[in-house]
């Protein structure tokens, strides 16, 4: 397997292949604490056997007869009474390559290329931003006569069932009964890497309220030690039914209340 950014080949004037773009699904958890994920990726590879020539032997590349072995061949074209254009244009025998195959290779059938595998290992980042762009350089297809292309990872963020991002902040919605929005209350909230928040109030808690808890958020791209905030967004949920008893106590204790 190959770390991020790959090995790839030295570019030497070839022309390059186009580069392939593959979503990655990550949690958010494994953005928070960051991870390595192996990838098992299919591509178009050079043929082994034939190192790329497409022939059976490399006796069976023979010189192009049409055009000698350069890969051009010369035409001539009118372009007004008395006026010939001359041009070079790519060799239509040999596909402008300046050999022939009289035998293929019989892996790739003469195509130069096949199918395979390779395994990368993609570095996900901590804070990571959603979208974000991972380049292993020239570790695309490969292509006999073209360097390869960039293999790019896109970062795609999975739902999360408590939280939700907000750039380097983290948002959830807290569900509170009554009785804790009345009286106060004191929850533990298990965090993406498993460490316990603690989330209280000794007094009301109105329905709507957010509370901010600096530095539990998500940590910051490229500076790790920086972190955004937790924001609570707190509901209260009302009882369905309340007793008689229950209505005389709380009739009593609001029409006291201060307003």
């Amino acid at each position: 397997s190959q770390m991020f950014g790959g090995r790839g080949r030295q570019g030497g004037g070839q022309p390059k292949g186009p580069d392939v773009e593959i979503d990655l699904e990550v949690s958010l958890a494994d953005i928070f604490t960051g991870k390595q994920v192996e990838m098992l990726v299919r591509k178009q590879v050079v043929c082994r056997q034939c190192a790329g020539s497409g022939a059976r032997n490399p006796g069976d590349l023979k010189q192009c007869k049409t055009c000698g072995g350069s890969g051009v061949k010369v035409v001539r074209q009118q372009i007004a009474p008395g006026f010939v254009q001359q041009m070079q244009v790519p060799c239509t025998a040999c596909s402008g390559k300046g050999t022939t195959i009289s035998h293929p290779c019989p892996s790739c059938k003469g195509s130069k290329v096949s199918l395979g595998t390779e395994n990368v290992v993609v570095d996900v980042e901590r804070g990571a931003p959603d979208g974000h762009s991972i380049k292993f350089e020239q570790q695309s297809d490969q292509h006999p006569d073209k360097e390869a292309g960039n293999l790019n990872f896109k970062l795609r963020s999975v739902p999360h069932k408590v939280f939700s991002r907000d750039s380097n902040n983290l948002k959830m919605t807290m569900v509170l009964s009554l009785g804790e929005a009345l009286l106060g209350f004191s929850r533990e909230v298990e965090h993406l890497d498993g460490h316990k928040v603690t989330v209280e109030d000794e007094g009301t808690t109105q329905h709507g309220r957010t509370r901010r808890v600096q530095g539990e958020g998500m940590p910051e791209h490229n500076f790790a030690s920086n972190r955004g905030d937790l924001l609570v967004h707190f509901e209260v949920e009302m009882p369905k039914t309340l007793t008689p008893e229950q209505k005389k106590v709380l009739g009593q204790v609001l029409s006291k209340a201060p307003p």
